[in-house]
Parts: structure tokens; C-alpha cells; sequence
């Protein structure tokens, strides 16, 4: 009889002979906002894709097709994101998940690694997949009471709302956001239909992640949370939340979400103090260290490897983008106030007129040095080490897309005035690099 050990021999083996194979495309479908499948969260697709069943995404023509080119060792468009990343020298959002499909597969020790090799069997042999989805990263609709600066109406109902008062200045692109049709997002009512066929194709299913919108506004998140505990797929089921800290609820929390094998509650935190407040509007600063700080009350874990194996972990992830290139220092310094607090970078990508790879080679520079002086300020190795990947990832990157300033620059002076804020005010260093976009 095969071990474990041994499917997972014969896994790595598949994948050591690939660099650009993502274990995402044989284990995982992230379902978005429209209930339209992708890769993963950040997956770049056609526009003029239609809904399908989840079964009828899992075998289709383009998902097959990624995994060919990936065991042929080439890189699929749709992976853009991550190859521009690994090729300014910073470790992707691929790289990442491969690390944790690895550690989940040894801690959970349940016959994982066997439905991974099956399923990289099946496209190497040109079967369908032998089984199904083993991770599903949920974004049930656009509910949302934040409108963050990098966000956009598919994925906030306040920005949708929004762009659907200023559609005028969408048309004569001074504002970024067209609105969108909310019809989109009632999918997630019907009961006797996606539920009924989600429900049957979660069989392998070990961890579900939910994104939104805001997930705990969602009832349906709610209601699927506390289905799982009902059935008692929770005690050997992880859950990982994406939320924004502004509505926790304790209850919700004792009662649902530690009755789960395992818990990861992500808030994120784009900025300190103004900062904060000005991107994540209407946010408030004081309101989310208040909630994060419950949180941490609830949540005893510790900065080892293993911390997505204890019953409930608390971490936040800023996202470097324009708005906080300065006051990133700030995001780490606030982090190790909490104890045990862990913190997780990223980088804005999408869209580009927020993206740090577009700045000017000399803005670059006056970055790096920012980071280079000040990151002495942090005490903890790793979070140093973080400072040094976006110094990497800033030196490497090669885009430059001067273009992109002058658009951000635009669309922030109408974010501004329609939001009654001030860039200047709340994030004077940023604004000073950027001053010549403005004037």
C-alpha cells in the first residue's frame, strides 16, 4: 500500500520539473463576487467569460489548457501577476501557496497528497480531473461598508453606490469606478441552484477562505459557517477570513469559528493612523485597533511556522501601493505593539495607477532610501526582511509608467473633493513625491 510519503514524493517530483507550475490549477477554485470561476484571487482573465457550473470549471478548456503549458514548464497569461513579481525578485503569490499546500498536506496527513498527485496524473494522462477542489476561496457579492482607494464597485457596494452618483465624471474619466448591475451578485440566493451544486462538489474539501465584499456582513457566509457546524464538517474544516476589522463579533467567534479545526482572521491594514483613515474611508483608526485588539484577546497564537495550525491565528497584510509608500514603517511599527501579532506583505498590482512598479526610476530611489534608513526602527528580523523585499521588488521592477501617476493623480483630486478629504493633509510624504502630478 502507498504511504503518504510516498504520493508526496511523487508530487515534488512533478513539480521540481517545472519553475512555473502552480499546485492552485489541480487543488483549488476561487469563486468571484459574479459567481464566475478563476485560478486564484489574482488571476488576470478575458472580460467575456460566462458563468458556469463548478464542475464544467474544473474540467474546462482554459483551466486545462494553463495546466499543459505549466507541466510544459511555460508561463499562462492568466498568471501574470505572479511572474512579475518572481522576475523583480520578490516571492509571489504561486510561490507562497506552494509552501502552504506543502505544509498542509504534512500537518493534515489525511490523503491530500494522494488527490494532488491523482489530479496532476490526470492532466499529464489527458483524463478529467480524478477529484474535486480541495480549496475554495469565496467572495459572496459586493456587500461592503468600506470604500477603500484601491478597490472598485465588484468588489464594494459603497463604491458601486458611489460610481453610480458620479457616473458623469466616470464618463469624462476624472473618476476611476463605473457602476455596475447588482442583479450580478444575487447568485448567492439561490438556494436550489449554485448552493445546491457547491454543496456536492465539496467533497475533498478541506479549507475555505472568504474574501468580499465584507465577509462578516455577508448572512451568507454566516450561514454556510454555521451550516458546517451544524453537519460537523467544522472540526475538520480551516476557515480563512479577509476582513476589513470593522465589524467583529464575539459571539460569532466563540461560538462558529472555534468550533473549526482551524481559524486564520486577515484584517487588512493598508495604513496607520491618517493614513488609514484616508484610504480605507470611512474607516476609523481608533475602531479598528479596538477590534484587532479583541481579536488578539481571543487569539493566542505565536510567530512560529505552524501558526495557521492553531484553533485560531490573527494576522494583517498591508498592501504597498501609492497612498502608503511612507507610512509603511509605521503599518510593522503598529504590528509589534500586539504581541505576537503576525504581518503579511503584498503589492498592489491592479490597477496600475495605484502600483508601486509604476513609479519614475528617481522616485524609486527616494523610496528605497526611506526604507533604508528607517527600517533599523523595527525589532523583528522578519519584518526587516519584509522591508528588504519591497526594496528588491521596488529596485527590480522596470515598468515605469509615467502615465499612470498622472491618473492617479486625477483620480485622486476627485476622491477628495467627493469624499471631503485631503491627500496632502493626511499623507504628507507621499503627496511631496507626488507633487508634480498634482499641480
Amino acid at each position: 500500500m502507498e504511504t503518504p510519503e510516498i504520493y508526496r514524493k511523487k508530487v515534488l517530483d512533478i513539480v521540481s520539473k517545472s519553475k512555473s507550475l502552480c499546485p492552485m490549477l489541480w487543488a483549488h477554485i476561487t469563486v468571484e463576487p459574479t459567481s464566475i470561476q478563476s485560478f486564484c484571487c489574482i488571476s488576470i482573465h478575458k472580460d467575456n467569460r460566462k458563468q458556469s457550473s463548478l464542475k464544467d470549471y474544473w474540467d474546462g478548456k482554459e483551466i486545462n489548457i494553463a495546466r499543459k503549458q505549466m507541466l510544459n514548464n511555460d508561463r499562462p497569461y492568466q498568471c501574470k501577476t505572479c511572474w512579475e513579481q518572481e522576475d523583480a525578485g520578490v516571492k509571489s503569490h504561486r510561490s507562497n501557496l506552494t509552501s502552504m499546500f506543502k505544509s498542509d498536506f504534512d500537518h493534515l496527513d489525511v490523503g491530500y497528497w494522494k488527490i494532488m498527485y491523482d489530479n496532476l496524473n490526470s492532466t499529464l494522462t489527458d483524463k478529467k480531473m480524478q477529484h474535486q477542489p480541495m480549496y475554495y476561496d469565496i467572495k459572496f457579492g459586493n456587500l461592503c461598508n468600506l470604500k477603500c482607494r484601491m478597490c472598485g464597485p465588484g468588489a464594494s457596494s459603497q463604491i458601486n453606490k458611489e460610481a453610480k452618483e458620479y457616473e458623469s465624471l466616470f464618463n469624462s474619466d476624472l473618476y476611476p469606478n463605473g457602476p455596475v448591475d447588482e442583479s450580478k451578485f444575487l447568485w448567492i440566493k439561490e438556494k436550489d441552484g449554485w448552493w445546491k451544486e457547491f454543496n456536492n462538489f465539496t467533497n475533498d474539501a478541506y479549507k475555505f477562505k472568504f474574501t468580499g465584499g465584507e465577509p462578516l456582513l455577508n448572512d451568507q457566509v454566516i450561514d454556510f459557517l454555521n451550516y458546517m457546524v451544524k453537519t460537523d464538517r467544522s472540526k475538520d474544516t480551516m476557515i480563512h477570513l479577509i476582513t476589513n476589522g470593522t465589524k467583529i463579533n464575539e459571539q460569532l467567534i466563540k461560538e462558529t469559528l472555534l468550533k473549526f479545526k482551524a481559524v486564520k482572521l486577515n484584517v487588512s491594514v493598508d495604513g496607520a493612523y491618517d493614513h488609514y483613515e484616508y484610504i480605507r474611508y470611512p474607516g476609523r483608526w481608533n475602531k479598528l485597533t479596538s477590534n484587532i485588539q479583541l481579536l488578539k484577546d481571543l487569539s493566542p497564537n505565536s510567530m512560529t511556522e505552524d501558526y495557521d495550525y492553531n484553533r485560531m491565528t490573527l494576522s494583517i497584510s498591508p498592501v504597498l501601493q501609492f497612498y502608503n509608500l511612507f507610512n509603511i514603517i509605521d503599518i510593522y511599527l503598529y504590528a509589534e505593539s500586539i504581541p505576537s501579532l503576525i504581518l503579511e506583505r503584498n503589492f498592489v498590482m491592479s490597477p496600475k495607477y495605484w502600483a508601486p512598479n509604476n513609479l519614475t526610476d528617481e522616485m524609486k530611489k527616494i523610496v528605497i532610501n526611506y526604507y533604508n534608513e528607517n527600517k533599523s526602527r523595527l525589532k523583528f528580523e522578519q519584518h526587516r526582511n519584509h522591508i528588504d523585499n519591497y526594496i528588491t521588488y521596488l529596485s527590480n521592477s522596470t515598468i515605469n509608467d509615467e502615465k499612470a501617476l498622472y491618473r492617479f493623480a486625477k483620480y485622486t483630486k476627485t476622491y477628495d473633493k467627493i469624499r471631503g478629504q485631503n491627500f496632502k493633509e493626511s499623507c504628507p510624504l507621499e503627496y511631496d513625491l507626488f507633487k508634480e502630478y498634482f499641480e
